[in-house]
């Protein structure tokens, strides 16, 4: 009963979440709407439960989040499943004090080698003649995203500090 209930949870969170990006991007203006939702989520998720899961939890997200958008099929999905599951791994050996800079840092790193990661297959696809992009403003969305993203992280933390499984977290 309690893996049908997580695997319930687990799905309305994917939804919740898919949906959630998706209507951010339409409903808020310019710069609020390059915030990265799911990241913000993702690296929030994996301060408080410390579970590996949420690199699952990535790729289904992104896999329903790729249905919604014009570039070729896997690059969005392949650069923040490994973008997460890189952040996770500098989580659990790298940035292993619990500090609210270490999650501002951590949050940061992750949307840069997303970002990264995203722009470096744009540029592959774009050899082989599959997108034509708008570069021009893809440098300032960035910028927004990487500002956004990590202040909207360094203002949740402290509010999951209580309600973590580790009571070693503190601010600095």
């Amino acid at each position: 009963m309690r893996l049908l209930r997580n695997i319930i949870f687990f799905l309305i969170g994917i939804i919740g979440l898919t949906l959630a990006n998706i209507s951010f991007s339409y409903i808020l203006p310019f710069p609020f709407q390059t915030m990265n939702f799911p990241f913000v989520s993702f690296v929030l998720i994996i301060l408080w439960r410390e579970s590996g899961i949420v690199v699952w939890f990535a790729f289904f997200s992104y896999f329903l989040i790729e249905l919604f958008v014009d570039i070729p099929f896997g690059i969005l999905l392949f650069s923040s499943t490994f973008a997460i599951l890189f952040t996770f791994w500098l989580y659990q050996n790298v940035f292993t004090n619990k500090s609210w800079y270490a999650a501002m840092i951590l949050g940061a790193v992750s949307i840069f080698l997303f970002r990264t990661l995203y722009v470096g297959f744009l540029i592959f696809a774009m050899l082989f003649g599959q997108v034509d992009p708008s570069w021009s403003n893809i440098l300032t969305n960035i910028l927004w995203e990487l500002v956004l993203t990590t202040g909207i992280i360094g203002i949740i933390y402290p509010f999951i500090i209580p309600f973590s499984h580790k009571k070693k977290m503190y601010i600095q």
